[in-house]
């Protein structure tokens, strides 16, 4: 008899487009790995994408304001745009230590 298989995870992927090293874009960097490090156990997948590097992806995502982050959850795609220190309701994620 063969153990039943877990079921497949939703992919949980973060990409955040920025602007070079400005304190807005390490800043938002820093709110995005702490994120992800704060739900290790959830898979967030995390992806950083300077819009100022020749092939950048900006284009073709329709990234116009940086910083943006575009997160996708279980196929359902959000945009945000700014400041990142909400982060768990807007993607609707665990909060941190519990909190809520």
């Amino acid at each position: 008899m063969t153990p039943p298989e877990a079921a497949p995870r939703a992919e949980k992927s973060l990409v955040l487009y920025v602007a070079g090293n400005s304190r807005r874009a390490l800043g938002a960097m820093g709110e995005l790995r702490r994120f992800v490090e704060e739900r290790r156990d959830e898979a967030w997948q995390l992806e950083v994408v300077d819009v100022l590097q020749p092939g950048a992806k900006a284009s073709a995502a329709e990234v116009l304001m940086t910083p943006t982050l575009v997160a996708r959850v279980g196929g359902v795609e959000r945009r945000i745009i700014g400041r990142f220190d909400e982060l768990a309701p807007a993607l609707g994620a665990r909060p941190e230590n519990g909190r809520s």
